[in-house]
């Protein structure tokens, strides 16, 4: 039985290895389940991905993807606690800096400053506000996201999907209790 505030990787290399995170008010990690479910979808997607993990948090997401071989994750959270504990998670996972950066900013700070270019974004952001709505009012003022080829969303089930701008078409969506999560794929015949 996993501990309070502690997670399990679901698989890949580090499988069954631990991550602890602090909770904070809107700090809400993907469940195992999900998980599951989310890179089963991708499966050797992921290989040698460059991934920006946005909006954080226990960064669990960007740890699974590390653990099946993603070539980088990138951490993007303001949160000054949930950034000292995934510094600690990489240290005792002994995941290098050229595997993993991570950045104590705001989301849409990072993304008009980036330089970088990414294969697949993780959006799971606090479910209060409209974030995912903002991002994609925004996703072609982003240049980092040029190359994207997916976007993983996560949201309440309480809310509407944000109408997909051109080239991007849902890929999968489900519901899990509460949490609604889809896989957004990018047409490149566009």
């Amino acid at each position: 039985m996993l501990k309070k505030n502690t997670l399990r990787i679901t698989g890949g290399s580090y499988l069954s290895r631990r991550l602890c995170f602090i909770p904070e008010n809107e700090l809400r990690p993907t469940t195992d389940r999900i998980r599951e479910t989310v890179f089963s979808w991708l499966q050797s997607e992921i290989r040698e991905y460059k991934i920006l993990d946005l909006f954080a948090g226990s960064g669990v997401l960007g740890f699974e993807a590390l653990s099946r071989n993603a070539s980088q994750v990138v951490f993007v959270e303001r949160n000054k606690n949930s950034i000292t504990q995934l510094k600690n998670n990489l240290k005792n996972l002994k995941i290098s800096e050229k595997q993993a950066q991570v950045f104590h900013t705001d989301s849409f700070d990072y993304l008009k400053r980036s330089q970088d270019s990414f294969d697949l974004i993780f959006l799971d952001p606090p479910f209060s506000g409209n974030l995912i709505c903002d991002f994609f009012n925004q996703i072609n003022n982003f240049s980092c996201l040029n190359h994207l080829k997916w976007i993983y969303l996560e949201q309440t089930v309480k809310k509407n999907w944000p109408i997909l701008p051109e080239p991007w078409y849902w890929y999968r969506q489900k519901v899990a209790g509460q949490v609604k999560f889809s896989l957004l794929c990018k047409r490149t015949d566009v």
